[in-house]
């Protein structure tokens, strides 16, 4: 049993998607003074750039880097976020997971913004806008998804006319779809 084990561990065809999590995650302590210095050095970095960036002609290529590293950082972070909620439901306590890398993605997030914001105000950043339309519209979904979890999706009493009920279901769905074409619809607005 334990060589057919072994030999799933580096055969990816025939590997469980547990042994790859696990596999994946050693690989990750293996090399996490890199990583935790690359994430670390997101912020620095990207802060020196925009403001190298913000200090040419125009504000154009300080505008762009900021963005670019308030993306890249967002995405390391929801990442992390991910991996945990992975680990979780494999009934592995957050707490068992290894410290630099459950600190590295929240300092890198934390000092990007905290840096970018000392260079530009977020206000002005077409990401910073996009992030809180998509974290508005996910947190919508979340409500949503609760509702049908607790109430089983049709368990809802209502206590109304059928009238009544179609204006609620009918302004709860115009609400979700503008908050999704805000999330992901093509912004009028432009950095450029």
């Amino acid at each position: 049993m334990s060589i057919m084990n072994d030999e799933r561990k580096f055969n990816l065809i025939a590997m469980t998607l547990e042994d790859f999590f696990a596999t994946v995650y050693k690989g990750l302590l293996e090399n996490k003074g890199l990583i935790t210095t690359a994430l670390v050095s997101i912020p620095v970095v990207g802060t020196l750039g925009t403001w190298i960036g913000k200090r040419g002609k125009t504000e154009k290529d300080g505008i762009f880097l900021a963005n670019l590293v308030i993306w890249i950082a967002t995405g390391v972070f929801a990442f992390a976020v991910i991996v945990a909620l992975i680990g979780m439901s494999m009934e592995k306590s957050l707490l068992q997971g290894d410290f630099m890398l459950l600190c590295a993605p929240i300092a890198c997030v934390t000092g990007t913004f905290f840096g970018i914001r000392k260079i530009f105000p977020l206000g002005e950043l077409s990401s910073t806008h996009t992030l809180k339309d998509i974290g508005i519209f996910l947190i919508g979904c979340l409500v949503v998804w609760f509702i049908f979890k607790t109430f089983r999706g049709w368990g809802i009493l209502f206590f109304g006319s059928v009238i009544q009920l179609v204006l609620w279901l009918t302004a709860g769905y115009w609400l979700m779809r503008r908050m999704a074409k805000r999330a992901f619809g093509k912004n009028k607005k432009s950095d450029g």
